[in-house]
């Protein structure tokens, strides 16, 4: 749990860059300081290259040209202020039709159809009309990840037993882009409000 926002998706990058200049510190006695720096300060770009490229793939871009990272940006910013949550959006980016404005628009609170709108004509604009590589976009998108509160009700299972949860999610997170059909579809959405405030830690 991280409800101080250290690792929050906005920091990572930061986070990132200091973890890999501790990790090369382990390296002092054995390589010049200088070219550990040099190093060190690639990270930035060759992040930034591979960000944009795995932002593609989930939203379906990789045969349209150009960067797109203002619009990358833009999605961020406008999941952000929609309140959406990053793994069930992204999900459903892969599975619904997004040129059925009405469908798409009844996944979301009528409260931000406004700016969803908004993004969804850009989003088309940028594809020229044609579909997004949904395929490819299921690949990037996982449908199931560990929620805390799916690894709370599994710490529980565990210490009262039994083992049929830790197995059953074992399996599902060992092909997390899968459809897992068997699996409650509420467990792919966002976590619930009375769920929220549930925090498990490294040692849990």
């Amino acid at each position: 749990s991280d409800h101080q926002g250290r690792y929050s998706y906005s920091n990572q990058p930061a986070v990132a860059f200091w973890n890999l200049e501790k990790f090369l510190i382990c390296f002092l006695d054995f390589v010049p300081k200088a070219q550990l720096e040099s190093i060190l300060h690639l990270f930035p770009r060759i992040f930034e290259r591979e960000q944009s490229l795995l932002f593609k793939k989930k939203l379906g871009l990789t045969n349209c040209h150009g960067e797109h990272s203002d619009f990358i940006g833009d999605t961020l910013k406008m999941m952000h202020d929609c309140q959406l949550d990053f793994t069930s959006f992204f999900r459903s980016l892969s599975v619904v039709d997004i040129f059925d404005e009405n469908h798409f628009l009844s996944l979301f609170d009528s409260a931000f159809y406004e700016e969803i709108k908004k993004w969804r004509e850009n989003y088309i604009n940028i594809l020229q009309h044609e579909k997004p590589n949904q395929v490819q976009m299921r690949r990037s998108n996982p449908k199931f990840i560990l929620r805390n509160y799916i690894a709370q009700e599994v710490i529980e299972d565990v210490e009262s037993g039994g083992d049929h949860l830790l197995k059953k999610w074992i399996n599902v997170f060992k092909t997390p882009f899968d459809e897992h059909e068997e699996i409650d579809l509420s467990y792919a959405k966002e976590t619930p409000d009375d769920k929220k405030n549930i925090i498990v830690s490294c040692s849990s």
